[in-house]
Parts: C-alpha cells; sequence; structure tokens
C-alpha cells in the first residue's frame, strides 16, 4: 500500500467529512474513545501509539499519518456505536461481508506479516512492535501483542518463531466489535496501515 490515490480519494474524504457535518462531537467522542476539546474545536485520537488531532469543523490535521490511515480514522468517527469486546478476537472473514474479502485477506496479511519479521530476532520483533505502540501480552504463540491502530478498533499480532521444523509465521486477528466501527474494506486498509507502520518500523 501507499499513497498515491485514485481520482475518487478526493470524493471519498469529502463524502466522509460530509458525513460528519452537523453531528455531535462530545457524542463521537465518547463512542470512538477519543477526546473532543470544545473550546479548541479539536477532535484528539489515539492512533498506533501517537495522539492524532483533528481540527474541527473541517477535520484537517497536523500529524504526520499516511492518507489512507486519515481516512480510516474519518470513516472509524462516523460508524462507532460504542459496543467494544475488549480481549475478544476474530479473523477478518468473520466479520460482516468478510466471507469473500475478509478470507482473502487473512492469507495475504499473514504472508507480508512472515515478510516484515522474516529473519528478525525475537528482540527485534518486539521492539518493532511497541514502537507502533503495540503492547506485548501472554498468549500461547511465541510472541503476541495487541496493536491498538485506534481506541476501540485493536489488532492481535500473534508471531510464531522459526524453529528447525517451521518457518516464522504471523497471524492477525480484529476485535470481535470490529464491525461496529469499520466496514471489511475499511478494516482491510486499516490492516494494511498497521502492516506499513511495522514495516517501517522494522527497516
Amino acid at each position: 500500500m501507499n499513497d498515491k490515490m485514485g481520482i475518487g480519494y478526493d470524493e471519498m474524504v469529502a463524502f466522509a467529512k460530509q458525513r460528519l457535518e452537523g453531528r455531535c462531537m462530545s457524542d463521537i467522542s465518547k463512542r470512538c474513545g477519543c477526546d473532543y476539546d470544545e473550546e479548541k474545536g479539536s477532535l484528539t485520537v489515539t492512533s498506533l501509539g501517537k495522539n492524532v488531532t483533528l481540527f474541527l469543523p473541517d477535520f484537517t490535521y497536523d500529524e504526520n499519518i499516511s492518507l489512507w490511515q486519515y481516512t480510516v480514522i474519518l470513516h472509524y468517527l462516523d460508524l462507532g456505536d460504542g459496543v467494544f469486546e475488549e480481549g475478544q478476537w476474530m479473523p477478518f472473514g468473520d466479520m460482516k461481508d468478510g466471507l469473500i474479502r475478509g478470507v482473502k485477506y487473512d492469507k495475504s496479511s499473514a504472508s507480508e506479516l512472515r515478510e516484515v519479521f522474516n529473519g528478525k530476532t525475537e528482540a527485534e520483533i518486539k521492539k518493532t512492535v511497541e514502537s507502533c505502540g503495540g503492547e506485548i501480552i501472554t498468549s500461547k504463540a511465541d510472541i503476541s501483542a495487541v496493536i491498538p491502530l485506534l481506541p476501540r478498533f485493536p489488532f492481535l499480532l500473534n508471531i510464531w518463531l522459526e524453529d528447525d521444523e517451521f518457518p516464522l509465521s504471523a497471524k492477525m486477528l480484529v476485535s470481535k466489535s470490529a464491525d461496529h466501527y469499520l466496514t471489511i474494506e475499511d478494516a482491510v486498509t486499516a490492516g494494511d496501515v498497521v502492516i506499513e507502520a511495522l514495516k517501517s518500523a522494522s527497516a
């Protein structure tokens, strides 16, 4: 994924902003776990361990984030309804309308993640994940981390290190409440944003 946008990108962003016009930012901030400052006219969202501040009413921003990350944030603010099941996970394929797009992404993302971490030591992998805001947790995988792309749209990253019998493998899961915040297409884009961040951090 890169920041070269198609012809319809500007229209897509304009439509996303239009859907947010006139909405109660206080309510949106509560549903999406963001900070709304009415006096400053801003909405701050934590993404990949960094605060991204959107300035109202045009939702402009100063932070160094990708255009895709920005788009996902806008859609997250639009769709988020406040339902969140912390610590519950599922593959992309289990999301609404994920039977084709989600199942395909479960496979392609695993392949991309393998390329990101292949040849890296356990310490190097953990450092990469943590630099993207990830929190290492205990699980049955060799390395597991919760990566908070957005406050209520985290990913679970599971990594099994290379051994004498098997090569390194990795898998990324979404929260079971993912459908309450993003569509399957948005979720796939969100996954790409995380993978690109991991690639940059591991370079």
